[in-house]
């Protein structure tokens, strides 16, 4: 199997989602649309702590999972999509970028072959 990932970290962005917990899970679930991977199961939610406030969101899929790490004091996110299934990493890398508008970002891609 060939496969693709990326990890992405937002730093101070224009649009705060990370203190809403439904705002996190729909953004995963539009990942998952964006990527076209499969779902198994319920994705996972929880909330940060008091020193690292925010939201954090899991969503197993077919071929690994998407991650989303949300803070709310800095409002940043570091957002990991893993697949053992190639996707379109250009086509959501450029969309979140859209909406989150960060004032400073960085990017890790990388290719899986098992």
């Amino acid at each position: 199997m060939k496969g693709d990932g990326f990890n992405l970290v937002l730093n101070d962005c224009k649009l705060k989602i990370a203190d809403k917990p439904k705002n996190v899970k729909s953004l995963i679930s539009n990942l998952v649309k964006i990527t076209r991977l499969k779902t198994l199961g319920n994705g996972d939610l929880q909330k940060g702590s008091k020193r690292v406030p925010g939201y954090s969101g899991t969503q197993i899929i077919e071929t690994s999972h998407i991650a989303v790490h949300g803070f709310s004091k800095e409002n940043s996110y570091i957002i990991t999509i893993v697949s053992c299934e190639e996707f379109n990493i250009g086509r959501c890398i450029r969309r979140l970028l859209k909406i989150f508008k960060p004032k400073y970002y960085s990017i890790t891609t990388f290719k899986i072959e098992i």
